[in-house]
């Protein structure tokens, strides 16, 4: 079984085809994250040792729900029953309690990262867009692609909403999506190494990037062959290539820059070979 993690809009969909393709198929008995709006109210958290833990990466900072460890537990020890050839995916935020039990259970993590001004880009559009119902599409569309950006990098403090009071900055998601290196068998690509020439990158580094995840979750199957029908499936494809967000270059605020460039660094890090 493989789990895949992401922050939202990095590229969970197109790590996800490529199981598809490699004939695998999506196991929804686990709850790790779930799209829409609803996942921002039902945010499950646990307290461990007074440390607070939660289930999705945090783009609000909200605390519903305290459970107890053996909640915890009975939640996703399904993860250690799901046969190969399985996988599930989610927006799962780093603590030592999570990486530990996921441990035991002998879960196999593949985390896809992104140019966060790429993510930026794409979760706007995504709120913005009226099929979407986010608590922050209001917000967003009245404002302009500058001030969304601001919002994207350097957080909301309050946003007056009772279900998403406040966003985190980008880059605190990055950098807790990097701890979870630490004592986990998990395996870290890119949307950029993976999205090949159809969505701006390179054929021989997708296929070798391909191969890698298909390497650590143990299947042989042709990385050539998945390449050729990788792209074009999703949303996420059609506004997502490797580049596309350099037209809004200038609506990024100068004081993200610092953060921006550590972002950049952590992906180039956990992901290169």
């Amino acid at each position: 079984m493989v789990l895949i993690n992401s922050v939202p809009r990095a590229g969970t969909h197109l790590l996800m085809r490529v199981f598809d393709l490699a004939g695998y198929s999506r196991d929804t008995t686990v709850n790790v994250g779930s799209q829409g709006a609803s996942r921002y109210v039902r945010r499950v958290f646990c307290r461990s040792n007074g440390e607070l833990l939660t289930l999705a990466v945090p783009l609000a900072d909200t605390t519903c729900g305290l459970v107890s460890r053996g909640k915890f537990r009975k939640r996703f020890a399904p993860l250690g029953k799901i046969p190969d050839g399985k996988y599930v995916s989610g927006h799962l935020l780093w603590s030592r309690f999570a990486a530990g039990y996921f441990r035991q259970l002998s879960v196999r993590m593949i985390v896809i990262l992104r140019d966060p001004r790429a993510v930026a880009m794409s979760h706007i559009h995504w709120v913005r867009d009226e099929r979407h119902e986010h608590p922050l599409r209001e917000r967003y569309r009245a404002q302009s692609i500058a001030e969304c950006m601001r919002d994207e990098f350097c957080g909301i403090g309050n946003t007056g909403i009772a279900s998403y009071p406040s966003q985190l900055p980008m880059s605190t998601r990055y950098r807790n999506m990097a701890l979870w290196k630490k004592g986990l068998d998990v395996h870290f690509t890119s949307f950029e190494a993976l999205v090949g020439p159809r969505g701006g990158g390179d054929q021989r580094t997708q296929e070798d990037a391909i191969a890698r995840v298909l390497a650590f979750a143990g299947d042989t199957t042709d990385p050539s062959q998945i390449a050729q029908e990788l792209w074009g499936k999703s949303d996420t494809f059609r506004v997502g290539a490797a580049r596309g967000w350099q037209e809004s270059a200038n609506d990024i605020p100068a004081e993200a820059k610092r953060d921006i460039d550590e972002m950049l660094a952590i992906i180039e890090r956990l992901t290169h070979r």
